[in-house]
């Protein structure tokens, strides 16, 4: 995406050129700081943009490092909890089905 500018970009740097026309900074040599000062900024984005595309791939294996474990951890806490809920959603049912089987008798009978 190197050349593109966000809206947020552009005004930044409309302003940036609207400051400097009205501090004074006209001529030849307000011309030639500003461009130098362009020149500075866009090479500083472009190191920054390799900076920042070498440090990525750690970044994300990290970030997913950080999420499995977090996963892992959550599942061994929350386990002894949905074991205990099935085991009672086990044990209701065969209770119903005791009950409905005992109603069954008492009706036929």
């Amino acid at each position: 995406m190197i050349g593109t500018f966000s809206s947020k970009t552009s005004n930044g740097w409309k302003f940036f050129f609207a400051a400097l026309a009205a501090l004074g900074w006209s001529g030849a040599g307000g011309l030639i700081f500003t461009l130098a000062m362009a020149a500075g900024a866009m090479y500083a984005m472009i190191m920054l943009n390799r900076k920042i595309k070498e440090i990525m791939p750690m970044v994300q294996g990290r970030s997913r490092q950080l999420a499995e474990t977090t996963d892992k951890i959550s599942n061994k806490a929350a386990g002894p909890f949905i074991a205990a809920e099935a085991k009672q959603a086990k044990l209701k049912a065969e209770r119903d089905h005791v009950i409905a089987s005992l109603r069954r008798e008492k009706d036929g009978a």
